[in-house]
């Protein structure tokens, strides 16, 4: 008997783009601002780990667990830096930078993200926009 292919769900991005929604520019600038979203997002987030090891002792040395952590802490602070100078280039307009949190930082599709047709329509609107101002300048979002 033939199987049905599990259904993988695809991220927003992945989605418009299947659809011929946005362009292979417009999904490389919300991939940018989205990996950066996530990454800040983990700013705050303390991480567990099953390697406790009193007064950060162990085969690395006393120390290095405090270096990788502050590490980590230094690319989610450079990543929020990077986010809100996009976020600048989107004029901080609320509608824009909510349109690519949802649909490149939560990965979500306009269907998920938004309630009713008309405001599917109009959330695709938005981040066709937003990804066009993003994507303007190759340079100046990837660095």
């Amino acid at each position: 008997a033939a199987r049905a292919a599990p259904y993988k769900r695809q991220a927003g991005l992945d989605w418009l783009a299947r659809k011929g929604k946005i362009s292979a520019r417009q999904k490389s600038a919300g991939e940018r601002y989205g990996a950066l979203y996530r990454r800040s997002a983990r700013e705050g987030a303390i991480r567990s780990t099953l390697d406790v090891r009193p007064g950060g002792g162990g085969p690395a040395g006393p120390g290095a667990r405090e270096e990788v952590l502050l590490m980590a802490a230094e690319g989610s602070a450079q990543a929020a830096a990077r986010l809100a100078a996009l976020r600048t280039r989107l004029w901080n307009q609320p509608q824009l930078v909510a349109a690519c949190d949802l649909v490149c930082g939560h990965e979500l599709t306009p269907r998920e993200a938004a309630r009713g047709e008309r405001a599917v329509i109009e959330l695709e609107a938005l981040l066709g926009v937003a990804l066009d101002l993003l994507a303007g300048d190759e340079c100046a979002v990837s660095r």
